[in-house]
């Protein structure tokens, strides 16, 4: 299964040549444009999953799911987008939080065991 929303390049196939593996039919099976849609399937016994292991990070520390090898990707991102004008105060809370929200797991994702 792979997570991903563009039929022609699913983000599997980005992730098996971000990581140098080969021969993987990552362009089969089923595909979820939401990440925790294909971990519960995976949970569910409907096929592995290549993921985040910050988003799996419960599952995995559960015993639902396990990370039974690599290759470990490198980074996490997220995107805020607001007008081009400054946001009113109240969405600037909002991008603040969230930023503060994201720090620990881009923390927890950076020190993952490759």
């Amino acid at each position: 299964m792979s997570t991903g929303c563009a039929r022609p390049r699913p983000a599997g196939a980005s992730r098996a040549k971000q990581a140098g593996v080969t021969g993987l039919a990552v362009d089969q099976g089923a595909r979820f444009t939401n990440g925790d849609h294909a971990i519960q399937a995976a949970i569910a016994g409907q096929g592995a999953v290549v993921a985040s292991l910050v988003l799996a990070e419960e599952e995995i520390r559960a015993g639902l799911l396990v990370q039974p090898f690599g290759p470990v990707i490198e980074g996490i991102y997220y995107q805020l987008v607001t007008r081009a004008q400054p946001p009113s105060r109240e969405v600037a809370a909002v991008m603040t939080w969230l930023r503060e929200e994201v720090a620990p797991l881009k923390m927890r994702a950076s020190a993952s065991p490759a």
